[in-house]
């Protein structure tokens, strides 16, 4: 902690954190420092969702991780706040995404078959988040 001015905190947040860039992962960061909690455990199985590489990716990503996180129910703002998370990852970590994309998605929305390719611009469509228009 920086500083504290009322009820205002300063907060510096390490580069190995970005977790704590969001209100919630401060706010998860903080409880475990003050032994409010402690830190939960998960584990990863192997599951049903299969995802295909196409090759024409390889020059533009060439790498992809892939997780399916079960059994969480989100409102409406949890969405939101882990949009603005991943827009905030998108301008830092991932250098305006020259290096790393991320993409999160509803898996009750998708087919269990995902392909990941490499498309040019005019044959990607999709429908922006909070919109009704592609």
């Amino acid at each position: 902690m920086e500083q504290v001015e009322g009820d205002e905190l300063s907060i510096e947040v390490n580069a190995d954190r970005p977790d704590m860039l969001s209100a919630e992962g401060m706010a998860r960061a903080l409880r475990l420092f003050m032994g409010l909690e402690r830190p939960r455990k998960y584990e990863a199985v192997d599951g049903d969702v299969e995802v295909r590489v196409d090759p024409s990716v390889q020059g533009v990503r060439p790498y992809i991780l892939c997780a399916v996180v079960r059994d969480v129910k989100l409102s409406e703002e949890a969405v939101r706040q882990l949009m603005m998370l991943q827009e905030k990852l998108h301008l830092t970590y991932c250098r305006g995404r020259a290096k790393v994309s991320i993409g999160l998605h509803d898996l009750d929305a998708v087919s269990h078959d995902i392909t990941y390719a490499a498309l040019p611009p005019s044959r990607i469509r999709f429908t922006p988040l909070d919109e009704v228009e592609e």
